[in-house]
């Protein structure tokens, strides 16, 4: 049976110590990451937060966002704890691919790790989708929160995404089409300089 859902902070300490500790020193104290906003300030989540520089629309016109999609990736992990710390729970293999109450989402799991596929529902663009092998599709997508957040300000960003099918996150230099789909980018044709281009969404 699977353990009870823990916060982040009672996990990485006891798994993975020098990650924890590179969290504390370069995010907690970095002031271009999430600042807390009111008396307490911080960024353990009890206060307002304001939107940190790094998570804005980039400064530029135009934004193409070419990415590879439903190469089934990992996305999360169950653990289990033991007298010798804590330790991945292959009980949990019994959630994959079903919506239950400990796998809200019906994410595959295999090994206690759970990884999203072609077949899991993305809210933000409420459609069926998965990321990279690498990279989740919420990470991937995120310019398309850029989209929104620069018309609601009146910024002048263009964003266009640009999915490739089946590409994995670290072979797509090796991919014919992610090259051809480069190419269209930034060179000329038929008199239309790089760097035009309406959005496709």
């Amino acid at each position: 049976e699977c353990t009870t859902a823990k916060k982040m902070s009672e996990v990485v300490p006891i798994s993975a110590e020098t990650a924890w500790n590179y969290f504390s020193e370069f995010y907690l104290g970095d002031q271009l990451y999430l600042k807390g906003e009111g008396e307490d300030g911080g960024k353990d989540g009890s206060q307002v937060l304001v939107r940190p520089p790094v998570m804005s629309p980039p400064p530029v016109l135009n934004l193409w966002n070419l990415y590879g999609i439903n190469v089934k990736t990992e996305i999360g992990y169950y653990y289990k704890e033991t007298d010798h710390g804590l330790h991945l729970d292959n009980n949990a293999d019994s959630f994959s691919m079903k919506k239950v109450k400990d796998n809200p989402s019906g994410f595959a799991v295999s090994g206690g790790v759970a990884y999203e596929h072609s077949s899991t529902f993305q809210r933000t663009i409420r459609a069926h989708k998965c990321g990279d092998g690498t990279v989740p599709f919420f990470s991937l997508s995120q310019p398309s929160a850029w989209r929104k957040q620069a018309k609601a300000e009146g910024l002048p960003l263009q964003v266009q995404n640009i999915e490739i099918e089946g590409a994995e996150h670290r072979m797509m230099l090796d991919n014919e089409y992610v090259m051809l789909r480069i190419l269209e980018m930034v060179c000329e044709k038929r008199g239309i300089r790089p760097g035009l281009f309406q959005p496709t969404e």
